[in-house]
């Protein structure tokens, strides 16, 4: 997948399922700055794997939950899965941002994605940019729903 940007995936009877467009953004998601306080699975899987152990399955449920609906594109930026990863919802005008780190935040957006992965987390919350910010707690899954 990141040789060739595209992959093919089968079910079970070896058809293909549709899997998202994967777009490579040549710029850091949210780039670090002032902050206010402190079904592409073999892409995911193999980069889980290289989480701290504790820290797997709760990640992976998250990116589960988000490419469960059925994202049209994944975008990585400079920092890979590491960073912040886009998923794209055009149809509906839904941009979720999903960190793999542990304590960030998932940011929705619905409009100008591109232009906001650009910006720094302080520069979105205090421009208010943001349609939506769901801290990662319970009822994180409760809300993903409600969105999407």
């Amino acid at each position: 997948m990141e040789l060739f940007g595209e992959c093919d995936i089968l079910n079970s009877d070896l058809h293909i399922i549709k899997s998202p467009q994967v777009l490579r953004l040549n710029w850091k998601i949210l780039p670090k700055g002032e902050y206010p306080w402190s079904q592409v699975e073999p892409i995911i899987k193999d980069r889980i794997e290289r989480l701290p152990k504790g820290n797997r399955p709760v990640v992976q449920h998250r990116i589960e939950k988000i490419t469960s609906k059925n994202p049209s594109f994944l975008a990585f930026g400079e920092g890979g899965f590491y960073d912040y990863t886009v998923f794209g919802f055009p149809e509906k005008s839904i941009y979720i941002f999903e960190s793999s780190k542990m304590g960030n935040t998932t940011y929705v957006f619905d409009k100008d994605w591109e232009e906001l992965t650009k910006l720094t987390k302080k520069e979105i919350l205090d421009g208010n940019l943001q349609k939506m910010r769901i801290v990662h707690k319970d009822g994180w899954a409760q809300e993903i729903d409600k969105i999407l």
